[in-house]
C-alpha cells in the first residue's frame, strides 16, 4: 500500500516552521535575508541595464522580447540562468556561476573534473 504524499507550498511550509519555538528566530532571520537578497537582485539587474545606458524598451528590442518581459526579469523571483545570461549578453556581459561548499569534504569550486 502506498502512502499518500501531500504537496505543501513553500510559503506554507515556511509559515509552519515559523510557528516552532525552537527555530522561529532563525526562520525570521532567513526570511529577512531573502527579502534583502530579492531587493538587491532587482536593483542589480536594473542598475546593470542603466549602466549600459539602455532603457527597458531598447533592451527588449535587442532580446526580441517585450518591454514587459524585461520588467518581469528585473523583478525579484526565480530566474532561469539561461534568461539571465541572455539578458547580460544583450548589455555586453555574461553570467558566471561560482559554487562553494562549507563542508571541506565536498569538492571545492576551484577544482576541475
Amino acid at each position: 500500500m502506498t502512502e499518500e504524499v501531500k504537496f505543501i507550498h513553500g510559503n506554507d511550509r515556511i509559515n509552519q516552521l515559523a510557528q516552532r519555538p525552537d527555530i522561529a528566530d532563525g526562520v525570521t532571520r532567513v526570511r529577512a535575508e531573502m527579502a534583502e537578497a530579492d531587493r538587491t537582485y532587482a536593483m542589480g539587474l536594473a542598475a546593470l541595464r542603466q549602466a549600459a545606458e539602455l532603457t527597458q524598451a531598447e533592451l527588449a528590442r535587442r532580446l526580441g522580447v517585450t518591454q514587459a518581459a524585461i520588467s518581469r526579469i528585473e523583478q525579484p523571483h526565480d530566474l532561469l540562468l539561461s534568461t539571465l545570461n541572455s539578458y547580460l549578453g544583450a548589455i555586453g556581459g555574461r553570467a558566471s556561476v561560482i559554487v562553494t561548499f562549507a563542508d571541506p569534504s565536498l569538492p571545492d569550486s576551484r577544482e576541475t573534473g
